[in-house]
């Protein structure tokens, strides 16, 4: 009897040449690359607000100020979603001084082209300055390092669960045989599909019938190789075929 796989890599740790089911494997990736994201963007969150932070209390501390007049406005980024404005000073020392930042998109909003602002910058060195109105930002940079890092760890909690419950199937879980009932195309349709949804029956250890489905990539399923070997994908009937089920309990299971 053909045997259908859900994904076919899983062929090997049926056949004992490993250890590790696909679902696991994949689990214990898709962890990792998450896991090196968050770290990653919420270091350099981090930095940016250490860095804005540190810059406000240097200006607050030691800077001097100066009437700022905008000369130019521009927004960038792939949805428009990035605030520059480009401003003109004269210092203490009679420096003229042009220099372009990021704001944020509320103050982008208050300023108009023409429009006089305060300026704080570092009097050995003015090409570094803040907007007044931007002294405020290393409080929203320091929500949105808190947001990130909650939600990472939201995130990574949800991932770090699947993967121990992936290990479990794989390392405590019973392979039992099922019938493969019917399959379906989607996402696609017959001549573009690129899922497959399956329904299946086993025979549970305490007796009793239950019956699943499960959707998958068609193209990490075997379903075309048994296709070929005559099993119609596009007809109600099938030639019989049977699953294999990773069983825990009558409620946790999955299909290979």
């Amino acid at each position: 009897m053909q045997r259908f796989l859900l994904r076919k890599a899983n062929a090997r740790f049926l056949h004992a040449e490993t250890k590790w089911t696909s679902q696991w494997r994949q689990s214990a990736y898709t962890l990792c690359g998450a896991s090196v994201f968050c770290i990653l963007v919420g270091t350099l969150l981090v930095l940016q607000y250490t860095s804005l932070s540190g810059l406000t209390r240097r200006l607050r501390r030691n800077g001097e100020n100066a009437v700022a007049i905008v000369i130019a406005k521009r927004t960038a980024g792939q949805d428009d979603n990035e605030y520059f404005v480009t401003i003109q000073f004269t210092t203490r020392a009679n420096r003229l001084i042009t220099k372009e930042g990021r704001i944020s998109d509320s103050s982008f909003a208050q300023l108009k082209v023409g429009d006089r602002t305060t300026v704080w910058y570092v009097p050995q060195n003015p090409e570094v300055c803040l907007l007044e109105s931007s002294m405020r930002f290393p409080v929203k940079t320091l929500v949105s390092v808190i947001a990130w890092w909650i939600a990472s760890l939201l995130l990574l909690s949800y991932l770090s669960a699947r993967f121990v419950l992936h290990r479990r199937f794989a390392r405590s879980g019973q392979v039992l045989d099922g019938s493969l009932l019917d399959a379906k195309l989607s996402s696609g349709g017959v001549d573009n599909a690129t899922e497959v949804e399956v329904s299946y029956e086993f025979v549970a250890p305490t007796g009793k019938l239950i019956r699943g489905t499960a959707k998958g990539n068609l193209f990490g399923s075997n379903l075309s190789e048994l296709a070929r070997a005559g099993l119609s994908i596009l007809q109600s009937e099938y030639n019989e075929a049977s699953v294999a089920v990773l069983y825990l309990k009558e409620d946790l299971y999955v299909l290979l």
